[in-house]
């Protein structure tokens, strides 16, 4: 079942961030709603599931916005690896425990394409890295609770982990 909801919610969430998310803009960044609901994916469904889901929607995501191949599609399925590994160690039960996961992955993201962009030069890194990438962890927090609980609602055999929602 995952294997046909989740790539025609991730259409939808690509749809999504491409055409109205880049009115949210604040100071040039917009939430990265494909990696949040990646760390979603692998916080509620099995490991190797939650994996593959990541790759698979980075590869798409990379084909779609004409970037490198591969490095959303290795940034995402680390991401998706994470969340699962943190699900078993720590509880993802509350607000705080999912946000930090959401800063973590996009801390994640965001070395990836930098260790990478090292390797092939052809593309700079700005000099405030540091900077952008904690302005975007954070605007990634502030997004994740709406993108969690609009897929808690798409995948309703997963349980709620925030009873107030």
């Amino acid at each position: 079942m995952i294997f046909i909801v989740a790539p025609l919610f991730f259409i939808f969430l690509f749809t999504l961030q491409t055409t109205l998310i880049p009115f949210t803009e604040i100071g040039g960044f917009h939430p990265d709603l494909v990696l949040i609901a990646v760390v979603f994916i692998g916080s509620h469904f099995p490991r190797e599931r939650s994996v593959i889901c990541g790759a698979v929607f980075g590869l798409i995501q990379d084909a779609l916005s004409g970037g490198f191949l591969g490095v959303n599609m290795l940034s995402k399925g680390l991401a998706a690896l994470l969340a699962s590994h943190l699900k078993q160690s720590i509880a993802i039960k509350n607000l705080l425990a999912q946000s930090l996961l959401v800063a973590a992955a996009t801390i994640l993201d965001s070395l990836v394409y930098h260790l990478l962009s090292n390797i092939f030069p052809m593309v700079q890194i700005p000099v405030d890295f540091w900077k952008d990438t904690a302005f975007l962890a954070f605007y990634n927090c502030l997004t994740a609770p709406l993108v969690f609980f609009a897929l808690q609602n798409v995948f309703p055999s997963v349980k709620r982990t925030n009873r107030s929602w």
